[in-house]
């Protein structure tokens, strides 16, 4: 039988599409020329900026449960850049404060957003469904040739979605926004992505893009909030 002619193939797909995700950035940095292309390629998201914003997550969370094993329960922690999201629900102000000082006393954060919301924690349906909007919303942006989805993070709370990130332009801002505005059970769409600054515009996207009149709207739903401030943490019990 001819397996031999058949199994490579397949393993080769395989190890493409597996790999997929992580060389999207490269191959199309590699696509450009001149400073353009070295610019892109400065400016992705790298594996060792990928593996110190997981520690910093793990650290924080590690924090919270050592302090109040229920505040890691129902808070989550998204990192991108040292720029640190947190989302979920806390029963109390205190908790909610709380969770800002211990992500703060971790090693390379550069600011912290919370959006913890100040109730009981969500039930096991709106977990799922949570759970569920959060992949959609990946898998739409790995296939989007237009998003760079290396350079994004998203998270869903309650049918809220947060974005953090990158973008290369406002363009593709919108175009992440809209993916996960389309994706049904979503209440509103909450960005923190910064728009890089003095990033070249390939000629054809530029030849594409809409007349300023006829831009989208601005992503956000609401303006995000600055981010907190670094405070000493006190050791006073949540209960």
């Amino acid at each position: 039988m001819p397996r031999t002619a058949v199994c490579p193939q397949v393993l080769f797909l395989a190890a493409a599409i597996a790999a997929a995700p992580m060389l999207q950035g490269c191959l199309v940095a590699a696509a450009g020329a001149g400073a353009g292309a070295g610019y892109e390629l400065s400016q992705e998201r790298s594996i060792n900026d990928q593996i110190k914003d997981t520690a910093i997550g793990a650290a924080i969370t590690a924090s919270w449960r050592q302090y109040e094993p229920k505040l890691a329960e129902n808070c989550s922690v998204t990192v991108y850049q040292g720029r640190v999201l947190l989302t979920g629900r806390a029963p109390s102000e205190q908790w909610h404060d709380i969770a800002t000082k211990l992500a703060w006393q971790q090693k390379e954060v550069k600011e912290v957003y919370n959006e913890i919301e100040i109730g009981q924690g969500d039930d096991f349906a709106q977990r799922t469904h949570d759970a569920v909007v959060s992949t959609k919303l990946k898998a739409a942006l790995i296939a989007d040739g237009d998003v760079r989805s290396v350079n994004y993070d998203a998270t869903t709370e309650n049918s809220v979605v947060y974005l953090m990130g990158s973008a290369r332009s406002r363009a593709e801002l919108d175009a992440v926004s809209n993916h996960a505005r389309n994706i049904e059970g979503v209440r509103r769409v909450v960005s923190f992505v910064r728009i890089r600054s003095g990033a070249p515009q390939p000629a054809s996207s530029a030849a594409a893009a809409p007349p300023p009149s006829a831009a989208p709207e601005a992503p956000p739903a609401e303006t995000p909030p600055p981010p907190t401030a670094r405070q000493p943490v006190q050791a006073t019990p949540l209960k």
